[in-house]
């Protein structure tokens, strides 16, 4: 736990908070960018994520909601973790699923970069895209066909992202046969593709996970009619890059792989990358080490300044290239588990490779669209932290090349050290390199 906590950049120290002030970060929507504003019970990882998080460029329409719907009722858990249930009741979701108050709770915010096509408040995207895109016919659905709108609706997320119960009724096969394969490719699915999801699981699926996708999917098909009416309609248009900013441990891993699935499975090509593969090597870590001796944020990976920033731009640009046939762009991957835990950059040999044309970036991290406060702000919180705030600017490299905002933010920080827990002791038993 103290390697979590000081790659973090925070104490390992338990921090108490009033029951009161649990689930006090909120967000302000502030034109053209979104601030989310920190507790004053904070740590100094509090106040880097919350006073720093303006997203840049995100001008109107902006996504939010409180989505209470992503854990177990009532329990303490990380919301990707609970098991399908056995229950039999023959009551509609609608009616038997409720929004537990207890549970914990995510903040959802969608954003577009001014200058594409819904960057104004009154232009969400139009109700002539459909919610989803079309699929073949698929096996039966894990909710009846009758149920699912009135389910769907019951999502937090569903105004925020454009959407009526009407739209999902109109495209109600897409969402029955996309929840579908998510379920498959969650593993929720019992012996002979019998569906076994219990509350949790279809809420994770039709209340969070396709909502989102549904927006992502909507702004590509935008992103396209813009390039197409910019004179490009002969000619690939360039990916749509989302940015995914999450805190570490809430399951954003899953979240981006269950739309990289989604994109797949509808004939859209997806390439996944996240900041941190783009981790300085293990060699380049040490020098940063040297060069602040006694900074704990800079002493592991994790804080602004341990990414090797050049070749994020060079990634995500080649990425923007990749509209030709055949075009090829290699992936850098990280090695978390390497040198007993410090990591190391995998050899170029061992990175995956995507093929052009790609259709759309998946561009994920804790700290993305994180933008420096006032200096005296941060030596204000601890001197340490001065020389990450002045690194935090450089990053403006890689949010100029993001077209769009998926911002994750649970109710709690203090459930990432919990979380990130959990994610490091799967790793070391699976040893899994990331």
């Amino acid at each position: 736990m103290e390697a979590i906590a000081s790659s973090l950049g925070v104490s390992r120290v338990p921090i108490s908070r009033p029951a009161s002030q649990a689930a006090s970060h909120t967000a302000t929507p502030r034109s053209p960018a979104m601030t989310l504003v920190a507790s004053s019970h904070g740590s100094a990882l509090r106040e880097v994520v919350h006073q720093a998080r303006n997203f840049p460029r995100a001008s109107p329409p902006q996504c939010v909601c409180h989505s209470a719907s992503l854990a177990q009722a009532g329990r303490h858990v990380h919301p990707h973790s609970a098991s399908p249930s056995s229950s039999s009741s023959s009551s509609s979701p609608s009616s038997r699923f409720s929004l537990p108050s207890s549970s914990p709770r995510h903040l959802i915010v969608c954003s577009l970069k001014e200058g594409l096509p819904s960057s104004s408040a009154s232009a969400l995207p139009t109700p002539s895209i459909p919610s989803l895109p079309p699929v073949p016919p698929g096996p039966a659905h894990v909710i009846p066909a009758e149920d699912l709108p009135a389910f769907v609706a019951c999502s937090p997320l569903l105004q925020r992202v454009g959407l009526s119960q009407a739209d999902v009724q109109r495209d109600v096969r897409a969402w029955g046969a996309l929840g579908h394969e998510l379920a498959q490719q969650l593993g929720f699915l019992g012996k002979g593709g019998k569906a076994q999801l219990g509350e949790a699981q279809l809420r994770r699926i039709f209340q969070y996970y396709l909502p989102v996708f549904s927006w992502c999917w909507r702004q590509l098909q935008l992103h396209r009619a813009q390039a197409a009416g910019g004179g490009a309609a002969d000619a690939q248009a360039a990916p749509l890059v989302i940015g995914i900013s999450a805190p570490q441990g809430c399951g954003k891993t899953t979240v981006v792989e269950s739309l990289e699935h989604l994109f797949t499975v509808t004939r859209c090509t997806a390439a996944t990358v996240s900041i941190d593969d783009f981790y300085l090597t293990a060699q380049g870590q040490a020098a940063l080490r040297e060069a602040h001796p006694g900074n704990r944020l800079l002493e592991l990976r994790g804080n602004a300044g341990s990414h090797d920033l050049p070749l994020g731009v060079a990634t995500l640009s080649a990425l923007k290239h990749a509209t030709a046939p055949g075009t090829k762009v290699a992936l850098p991957r990280y090695d978390k588990s390497a040198f007993s835990g410090r990591g190391d950059r995998s050899p170029p040999s061992q990175w995956p490779a995507v093929q052009g044309p790609v259709d759309v970036v998946l561009f994920e991290g804790w700290m993305l669209g994180f933008q420096p406060v006032h200096h005296d702000a941060a030596a204000a919180v601890d001197p340490q932290l001065e020389e990450v705030n002045v690194r935090l600017a450089e990053y403006s490299a890689w949010h100029d090349l993001v077209d769009a905002w998926v911002i994750i933010q649970v109710a709690d920080v203090d459930w990432v050290f919990e979380w990130r827990l959990q994610a490091e002791v799967a790793m070391r038993a699976t040893a899994s390199p990331a």
